[in-house]
């Protein structure tokens, strides 16, 4: 019976908020609150994945510190009743990092660049498709600039490898965070 109890209180706690009257609000509030728990498990997987293919530590422990602490704020703003401002958090988080690991980790050969295509999607969910087309222009903006300032010498040395486990592990964990986020967004 206790265990029964455990259960019903951990899957209270993890329940998206919901919005009497307010049906729009309360659906992308799951779609979120599914989101950031999906990205949560997600990213942690990824982090170790990562650490143990590329044995990047250091690097990878701040990444993944600046992914985690937004989106654990993101979901206590979420568990608020904040559902917009929550989604902003983590977009532009996400979207600052990655726009920052491939700045200091390769420029545009780094698959951080590639990753912002998650960002784009978890942005049209999230925020509508004008938020998707504004977060795929930053990102394009973004892309050109790192290709600028690579071409002209201006670009720091890298602080990672790009290699070809790298780009296997970028593969991989894209197209399996990609699928899992659209899985669990239809």
């Amino acid at each position: 019976m206790a265990r029964n109890g455990q259960i019903s209180r951990i899957r209270q706690f993890l329940a998206p908020p919901v919005f009497e009257g307010d049906e729009e609000k309360s659906q992308t509030a799951s779609l979120a609150n599914t989101i950031f728990l999906a990205l949560i498990v997600l990213v942690t997987l990824a982090t170790l994945f990562v650490i143990l293919t590329v044995k990047a530590y250091a690097l990878m422990g701040g990444i993944y510190v600046a992914i985690i602490l937004p989106l654990l704020i993101a979901w206590g703003v979420l568990r608020r009743g904040y559902v917009r401002a929550a989604s902003l958090i983590v977009v532009s988080a996400l979207w600052i990092v990655l726009a920052v690991a491939g700045f200091l980790m390769g420029g545009v050969v780094n698959v951080s660049y590639v990753t912002m295509v998650l960002v784009i999607i978890i942005s049209a969910l999230l925020l509508g498709g004008r938020a998707g087309l504004i977060i795929g222009a930053l990102s394009i903006v973004a892309a050109i600039l790192v290709f600028i300032m690579e071409a002209t010498g201006l670009l720091p040395p890298s602080l990672g490898k790009n290699n070809s486990l790298s780009y296997l592990t970028g593969d991989i964990l894209n197209y399996g965070i990609a699928s899992a986020l659209l899985y669990l967004a239809m």
